[in-house]
């Protein structure tokens, strides 16, 4: 009854289970935590980089009259009451309009009524008066300035054509040089066109919603809507955002009938309502993400997990060692290992408890320190401490084995196994254990692999430099032993005193010497690897990308002047070039004295094509190229149905291919010559 507070008389043995359990408990939590954390802050990066409104529940309702329109603007508000954990709903009414007499085809435009659309473009303009806002690109076409009269008039009349005068209040920047404002994400691909080449999409006449359904009146035009639901990035978990993508898909499925009530009411009637959202591609994000760094989470649980038991088993010693008395006392009353194993671990139960409290309050706490708010669900805490009680309770485990294997054994039979035992060298078990682990790692048991199929460090390729040093300074110390014993007699006196002492150590030096060798060889281990992995991002950087920034600009783009490094701007054709034979080939095209300046190149790295660079520019007729070392011999390439001669000069590695695919390296200059001639307009 009184086993559980007896550590109360011996506080160092009491600090010590505390300690030890604590940092098992730590090191158990902290995995599900850390998962956790990652898990919800790659989420709300994907939300940002997405915008709230691309992620969030976005429905496209199909035309209607817009005396309805007010009508599907409530039953969108109405729906929204029902989605609590969206933010208030951007509610969009468009029309298609054009404006007549303009030279040409007319210029055509998209009426647009949007909740708080001035509030999100660049007004160029002061407000002075009632109307609406066109563009910048729209008053050039149209001649337009603020205070004018916008004519609109149907694109598709039905009937005799008929115009809307509208005041224009002011004029705002055009929307295509602003589509990564996360406003208007949803509406990319009606502000700038996919093909570069072909003309912008209509220009929006921003009006408010009483002139919007007025001139939709008067001109009969089908109105269509769209309602945006957006996800608040700052509160979004991964536990909300897969109930909530479970939401949109109901939503989906009770607007794909035309036949329900929200369909009647959002105007899905003639046509299906559309239901968008990229809550899925984020979602699909955050778990790529986790799964890629989830065996490091692992193995670094792990090892502070096998360190913290190690310390519990060394704390189940020190307690025979402290409490020698005592345990000489237990030990002439008859009392067994397994007994007082036991006793340990119920005088251990409340310190083992406070240590695994401690331990998940500091493994929680430090996570809500360094993760945004709701990162850490209710089921993520659960976890944790599920997690934290499993660990000090095999603390509690390892605690009472160290006891009972430090408790003296009291029969003669029981003492003459013990000393047996004791004359095996014990180095013997690490350096089998190190042999096994090289077996293993020679049959590719070093490398796990994760959800993505990316390989990562098993625990046994970590544990492995810590066992062969165990093993090798366990035998250094026996070597140095006999050979200080042979010598030491005719020694000075202080040179035999301090070899004297050392020899009565005992174990205590064996373990001394042991846990030194073993922690520098952990820390040499681990700072081989750390050294090996910048190493290795930066040859990978230089690989892929040849320089030190690169960036994505638009092919009839020129090099500013006055940058304080040297830059190369080249062209990569990845998806129209093939070989004569039909497979594909890659292009890369550039100036060769602009790349000889800012190509970068490790010493010692094969395929440097810095040397063939000159060759690019000599020679008229076949257009010189660099393969790549796995190119296929060719004398030719095959762009736009047009056969272009190329003469390969030498075979290099070419900074911006397609991996595991061939690539050619060619004067821009040398293949624009060619494809003129041969009648290619843009190659």
């Amino acid at each position: 009854m009184k086993a559980p507070f007896v550590l109360r008389r011996h506080p160092a043995i009491l600090a010590a289970v505390v300690a030890t359990c604590a940092i098992a408990a730590l090191a158990a939590a902290s995995s599900p935590f850390v998962r956790a954390g990652v898990r919800s802050e790659s989420l709300r990066g994907k939300v940002r980089q997405l915008s709230p409104f691309a992620v969030g529940l976005e429905i496209r309702s199909g035309s209607g009259p817009a005396r309805a329109d007010a009508r599907r603007r409530t039953a969108s508000v109405q729906l929204a009451e029902t989605l609590p954990a969206l933010g208030r709903p951007v509610i969009t009414s468009t029309f298609a309009a054009e404006v007549p007499g303009v030279p040409g085809n007319g210029l055509e435009l998209v009426a647009m009524a949007r909740t708080n659309a001035l509030a999100h473009v660049d007004r160029l303009t002061p407000t002075r008066r009632e109307g609406v806002w066109i563009s910048s690109r729209t008053a050039k076409e149209a001649g337009l300035r603020p205070g004018g009269t916008l004519r609109l008039s149907p694109r598709f009349p039905s009937g005799r054509p008929t115009t809307v005068r509208l005041r224009v209040a002011g004029i705002y920047r055009a929307l295509d040089g602003d589509v990564d404002n996360p406003y208007w994400a949803n509406f990319v691909q009606d502000i700038r066109s996919v093909d570069p080449d072909a003309e912008p999409p209509p220009a929006f006449v921003l009006m408010s919603e009483p002139t919007f359904v007025r001139a939709g009146r008067l001109l009969g035009a089908e109105v269509e809507n769209r309602f945006e639901y957006p996800v608040a990035p700052a509160s979004i978990t991964f536990t909300e955002a897969e109930r909530l993508s479970r939401t949109f898909e109901e939503v989906g499925r009770r607007l794909t009938s035309p036949q329900t009530e929200l369909a009647l009411r959002l105007g899905c009637t003639f046509r299906r309502c559309d239901v968008h959202s990229a809550l899925v591609a984020a979602l699909s994000v955050a778990a790529t993400n986790v799964a890629a760094v989830a065996p490091t989470i692992s193995l670094l649980a792990g090892c502070g997990l096998a360190i913290a038991f190690a310390l519990t088993f060394a704390c189940g010693v020190f307690v025979v060692r402290r409490r020698a008395d005592e345990v000489e006392a237990l030990n002439a009353r008859g009392e067994s290992p397994l007994a007082f194993g036991g006793r340990v671990a119920l005088e251990a139960l409340l310190p083992a408890a406070a240590g695994a409290a401690i331990g998940f309050v500091l493994a929680l706490g430090t996570l809500r320190l360094a993760a945004a708010d709701g990162a850490i669900e209710t089921a993520t805490v659960r976890s944790g401490a599920a997690r934290a009680g499993a660990a000090a309770f095999v603390g509690l485990l390892t605690i009472a084995a160290g006891a009972g294997l430090a408790f003296p054994r009291r029969s003669p039979a029981a003492r003459g196994r013990l000393r047996a035992v004791r004359r095996l060298p014990w180095e013997l078990v690490p350096l089998a254990a190190a042999a096994a682990l090289i077996a293993l790692l020679l049959t590719g048991g070093g490398l796990t692999r994760d959800a993505n199929g990316d390989s990562h460090p098993s625990f046994a390729l970590f544990v492995l430099p810590m066992l062969a040093a165990a093993g090798a300074g366990g035998l250094a110390v026996r070597v140095l032993r006999r050979a200080l014993a042979r010598r030491a007699g005719n020694a000075p006196p202080a040179v035999f005193l301090a070899v004297r002492r050392l020899a009565g150590a005992g174990s205590l030096l064996v373990a001394v010497i042991v846990s030194g060798a073993i922690a520098f060889g952990a820390f040499a281990y681990a700072l081989t690897l750390s050294r090996s992995l910048v190493r290795s991002v930066d040859e990978k950087a230089f690989v892929a990308n040849g320089s030190d920034v690169q960036g994505f600009v638009d092919p009839l783009a020129t090099v500013p002047a006055g940058l304080p490094f040297p830059v190369a701007l080249v062209q990569v054709d990845s998806l129209d070039v093939s070989l004569p034979d039909g497979r594909r080939i890659d292009v890369v095209a550039g100036d060769p004295k602009a790349l000889s300046r800012t190509i970068l190149w490790g010493d010692g790295w094969a395929h440097d094509p810095r040397p063939l660079l000159g060759r690019l520019e000599s020679g008229r007729g076949a257009v010189p190229a660099i393969a790549t070392p796995g190119a296929p011999a060719t004398e030719a390439i095959v762009d736009q149905g047009a056969r272009i001669p190329v003469r390969i000069v030498g075979r290099a590695a070419v900074p911006g291919a397609s991996g595991h695919r061939p690539a050619l390296l060619v004067s821009s200059a040398a293949l624009t010559r060619v494809a003129r001639r041969l009648g290619i307009q843009s190659p």
